[in-house]
């Protein structure tokens, strides 16, 4: 449903003198021009498509092209999927070798319509996305985000590549991957309202396409089909950070990081709040990856004292043991700051990665170091192996 957005005294004003007018001389093109934009905005698209068309041929019918070019925008703004416009500006384009700065954009990047996430936009929709962006040419090795940042902004990669950079818990940076031509930046800090997750360097020129937070949310009120289409890529780009952070789910390649994606389920929980329960049985057999925040895991050997056996960050699993054994949790674990977590099924978890030596030496290590190793009955490469026949 399209918003509708009050007028102001002097735009009612305005709208009612020039309804009169119309009535007066029904060819004035300016009078019908400013009442389609104000039905517009007020938000009664469907009677502006009306007064703006009159405009429109009007307009080309006295030779006034640019101002017909003004009120094609406008029309598009209105209804997206108006084809018949653009066979207008193009015819208008040709015969009158006039420069439409629309269809002047939608020449210069034709063949993005070719990347996955605008495939599924009509060709007018696409223009519309276009029009909402801005242009930038950037230097190799030059910095486009930087970790901790304020921004929310959104890039796309023209042409180029570039680096993801992320501080890793060590001193240096870690190498999160490389993303080129049809892969987007900046969408996390957009979505979650944060600072900059990760710091992009240009690993060669590049050509990118950005878009400012307030361009897509004006974007969405028109055709919330685009953004949609946009914020799922973004979803599954921060969740593919998170897992290529984990030190179980990092060495894995990149389709199977996304065959575990789509089996993720998200979960929040408040500051103190208890995720698993020592004693407790873990039912469902679920693994947790921390996605946002920190939690501790510890023994209560008293009412009032908890022994710390380790804190969990960002990309750090927990629930493994219970879920794989189907034993009882070995230990408590509690969220110490406002805690994000994703999970996956002990089912789906063990079928990814049955087969997979190097995550069976990593669950190891994270058991040997969380309880010791006389604690662990058995080894997870027997259990994966056991699971998987």
């Amino acid at each position: 449903m399209v918003k509708k957005k009050e007028l102001t005294k002097s735009e009612q004003k305005d709208l009612e003198k020039k309804s009169a007018q119309l009535e007066e001389n029904p060819d004035d093109a300016m009078a019908a021009s400013r009442v389609g934009y104000l039905l517009n905005k007020e938000g009664r698209r469907e009677k502006a498509l009306g007064y703006l068309w009159k405009a429109f041929r009007s307009f080309i019918k006295s030779g006034q092209y640019s101002m017909a070019v003004m009120i094609a925008d406008e029309l598009l703004s209105v209804r997206a999927n108006n084809v018949e416009i653009m066979h207008e500006l193009s015819r208008l384009a040709d015969q009158k070798d006039l420069e439409v700065p629309v269809l002047k954009l939608y020449k210069k990047y034709k063949d993005f319509n070719k990347i996955p996430l605008f495939s599924e936009l009509s060709e007018i929709e696409f223009l519309q996305l276009l029009k909402a962006s801005k242009y930038h040419n950037v230097n190799r090795n030059r910095k486009i985000l930087k970790e901790g940042a304020k921004g929310e902004e959104i890039y796309l990669i023209v042409e180029g590549s570039v680096c993801v950079n992320k501080k890793g818990r060590e001193k240096g940076d870690v190498l999160l991957g490389k993303l080129a031509s049809g892969d987007f930046l900046g969408e996390m800090a957009y979505m979650s309202d944060r600072r900059r997750s990760a710091t992009v360097v240009a690993d060669v020129p590049c050509q990118l396409l950005s878009w400012e937070g307030k361009s897509i949310r004006a974007l969405h009120d028109r055709h919330p089909q685009v953004t949609q289409i946009l914020f799922q890529a973004f979803w599954e780009r921060s969740l593919d950070t998170v897992l290529s952070l984990s030190p179980l789910f990092s060495h894995l390649e990149k389709n199977k990081r996304g065959r575990i994606i789509k089996r993720l389920q998200s979960k929040t929980y408040s500051p103190e709040e208890i995720v698993l329960n020592e004693g407790d049985e873990n039912p469902e057999g679920i693994l947790y990856v921390v996605k946002k925040g920190e939690a501790v895991v510890f023994h209560q050997e008293r009412r009032d004292y908890r022994r710390p056996i380790a804190s969990l960050q960002v990309g750090d699993i927990f629930g493994e043991y219970s879920a794989l054994t189907n034993r009882p949790c070995t230990a408590t674990v509690a969220a110490r700051t406002v805690l994000e977590v994703v999970t996956l099924k002990k089912d789906d978890f063990a079928e990814i990665i049955k087969d997979d030596k190097e995550a069976a030496r990593i669950l190891d290590e994270i058991q040997k170091e969380r309880l010791g190793e006389t604690l662990l009955r058995m080894s997870y490469f027997q259990l994966i192996q056991e699971m998987g026949e």
